[in-house]
């Protein structure tokens, strides 16, 4: 209350009186702001304005984000709209009118032009190099696929900005960005993830001291303390945010808060004060300039009406709502306006247009349902189009040669009789290309055939040799014991018993490669407990660094109750696979890292070592059958030269992907990335 009247007299003082004691700036105006006085602060800015004694176009763009803190969206969108964007003096103020005009159109639910100028506002950013502002535009962007219901785009977005702004000193920001990601873990149902968020929120806001946005972020963590079902505790929450947002003038946010308070009396069988409650955040929303808000708030008020059958105020509140959802794209709303027109009808005894206005809810639900769907798959989309279109490119150039020939044909069957021999002449040309494509394409298979030949012949050859080596030391070893040549007979027989085995690997893996290389794997699809498979990793991957005298991490970060489907058994496979290729080939001491990360739709995993690494040239080649690159160091450690060439197959049958790269630590990482649930077969 202190603060509160000291900046009234402030204002009064500097505003109204004859002596001034001090000339008034933007940092006082600054001060008002964060005290949540936007009225005072907007009078304030006009004065200013009119001294001319400050920048025309920053004095703008102050007004502009006053008036969106007063939610007042349309008039903020006029008055960015009177600054001169060619004339501006720097970069970074483009970037703020920018920002501005993207933020205030995404509120007034205008997503496209919204979108255009989050996107212009990146771009200014990323020329400026300046990690707070791409850091401020991904966070908004991240809200931008927020509204569209993008759940899995606004996430990357937002995740993206929290790197950027991990030292930034931009506290509003930061919040801003903890806030969003705790609002897209609620919608995830991720509680707990949203508490913290939202928790790291309100720290930033505090230390930004502006009222206003503290009390925003503690009215979702009163909403958050409502979905726990602790409504006591949240409506004593709210209640005291409530208390605060009042003098603020707040509308927007009162509108939010009394719109949960009704939430917790209708829970707690209070119908008397929530429908008081409901009816406050009609009356704060009507002031704001959200037709989004607006309409909600006619909705929880049309629904408790319903409740309490009273089909003359239904009479009245339905029209205006239908009214505000005309100019509103969202599927959701226009379903819930129609299901409570028909529970209206069914009160006025209205059968038949109570069942359509049904049939019509469940249509537009039904639509919005497809959209989400069309959403999540659209990534997908897009990588298996990416593919057709190579196929069809490899199969238009087989093509074209035949396509020209039909096009010229037809050309020559539009000539007169005039231009015979020049007709005569074309297709005898014609005739001859013809046949020489087709004699190209005839030795073009033929080299193809010779190509697999002889590669088929270098990898019987390879495993030949491969083969020929302990054999070569089986008999050696069985020679000498038949001559008592060797004193230590437990030794040679331990030997052979070596070689033995790793012959038997070397044709257990020459048979799975074929079995991959025919797509003859018989999958045994399973539903799986991530965190589970994970620790049973950790665990087998720890013991095998302890045996290569090498450190082992672990670097997790998954949500405890992630299922995905797959098989066990291939998956089990290729972990164990790369995790036995890293203890061989890196040097003690060194160490081995396990990663594991996930998102709707994905799951990703990574194992990377430290030195040695591998060339470019050689990266490249290490899919390659039977490609090593120290050779006798990996024959040495029974190395058979295949197990990349495995795990790149049992990875593509379990419809994923596997990328070899240079490691950061200078050895080689594997990251292998896999569907939540694949399409069977």
């Amino acid at each position: 209350m202190k603060h509160y009247l000291a900046s009234v007299f402030f204002f009064f003082n500097i505003t109204f009186t004859g002596i001034v004691l001090a000339q008034p700036s933007f940092n006082d105006v600054d001060v008002l702001i964060n005290q949540g006085q936007l009225t005072q602060a907007h009078t304030l800015l006009k004065t200013l304005e009119r001294s001319g004694k400050f920048d025309e176009n920053k004095t703008k763009l102050k007004l502009a984000k006053v008036l969106r803190k007063q939610n007042r969206y349309d008039d903020a969108i006029m008055q960015l709209n009177t600054i001169s964007l060619i004339n501006l003096p720097s970069k970074a103020l483009l970037y703020d009118v920018t920002k501005e005009l993207g933020i205030n159109y995404r509120r007034s639910h205008q997503l496209k032009i919204a979108k255009k100028h989050y996107l212009k506002a990146l771009k200014i950013a990323k020329s400026l190099n300046n990690k707070s502002l791409i850091g401020q535009s991904y966070n908004n962007l991240g809200s931008l696929y927020d509204a569209k219901n993008n759940v899995a785009l606004s996430m990357e977005y937002h995740l993206k900005a929290q790197k950027f702004l991990e030292t930034s000193k931009d506290w509003e920001m930061k919040a801003s960005n903890f806030y969003n990601l705790g609002d897209l873990s609620v919608r995830i149902h991720n509680f707990d993830q949203a508490e913290h968020f939202f928790n790291e929120a309100l720290i930033n806001d505090k230390k930004s001291e502006e009222v206003k946005n503290i009390a925003d972020t503690a009215i979702r963590l009163a909403e958050i303390k409502l979905k726990n079902n602790k409504y006591n505790e949240a409506l004593d929450q709210f209640i005291e945010v409530i208390s605060i947002l009042k003098p603020l003038e707040a509308n927007a946010n009162l509108a939010r808060a009394y719109n949960s308070l009704h939430r917790i009396y209708l829970k707690l069988d209070n119908p008397h004060m929530a429908l008081s409650s409901v009816q406050h955040s009609l009356n704060h929303a009507l002031k704001t300039q959200s037709p989004i808000r607006k309409a909600n708030a006619y909705l929880h008020l049309i629904e408790l009406h319903i409740q309490l059958k009273n089909t003359d105020l239904l009479e009245l509140y339905l029209p205006k709502a239908q009214e505000l959802l005309k100019d509103i794209d969202d599927k959701k709303l226009d379903a819930q306006l129609q299901y409570a027109n028909a529970q209206y009808r069914m009160l006025k005894n209205q059968h038949e247009e109570a069942y359509y206005a049904l049939l019509s809810a469940f249509a537009i639900h039904k639509l919005a349902d497809q959209e989400i769907t069309q959403g999540a798959t659209e990534q997908y989309k897009r990588q298996v189009n990416a593919l057709v279109q190579y196929q069809k490119l490899a199969q238009t150039e087989q093509k074209s040669a035949v396509m020209k020939v039909e096009l010229e044909k037809q050309i020559l069957q539009k000539r007169t009789w005039l231009l015979a021999c020049i007709i005569i002449l074309l297709f005898s040309v014609v005739t001859v290309y013809l046949y020489v494509i087709k004699h190209r394409n005839a030795q073009y298979k033929a080299s193809l055939y010779q190509a697999n030949l002889k590669q088929k012949d270098q990898m019987l050859a390879d495993i030949s040799h491969e083969l020929r080596t302990p054999l070569s030391v089986l008999q050696l070893h069985i020679e000498a014991l038949e001559h008592n040549l060797l004193d230590d007979k437990v030794l040679a027989y331990t030997k052979i018993n070596n070689k033995m085995s790793q012959l038997n690997n070397l044709i257990s893996d020459v048979y799975q490669l074929s079995q991959v290389q025919n797509q003859s794997i018989h999958l045994i699809w399973q539903e799986c407990q991530l965190s589970t498979l994970t620790s049973h990793y950790i665990a087998d991957m720890k013991t095998l660094a302890e045996q290569s005298n090498l450190r082992f991490i672990a670097d997790i970060d998954i949500p405890d109750a992630t299922i995905f489907t797959t098989d066990k058994q291939k998956l089990d496979q290729i972990i164990t696979n790369l995790a036995k290729n890293a203890c061989l080939y890196t040097d003690s001491p060194g160490h081995i890292r396990l990663k594991v990360r996930v998102n709707t739709k994905h799951i990703f995993i990574q194992i990377d070592d430290s030195t040695p690494g591998v060339s470019e040239a050689e990266l490249n080649k290490l899919f390659e059958r039977l490609y090593r690159i120290d050779k006798s160091r990996s024959r040495a450690l029974g190395g058979s030269g295949l197990g990349l060439s495995i795990c790149e197959g049992l990875t593509h049958a379990l419809q994923g992907d596997i990328k070899l790269h240079h490691g950061k630590s200078g050895g080689l990482c594997v990251r292998i990335i896999l569907p939540i649930i694949p399409t069977k077969e």
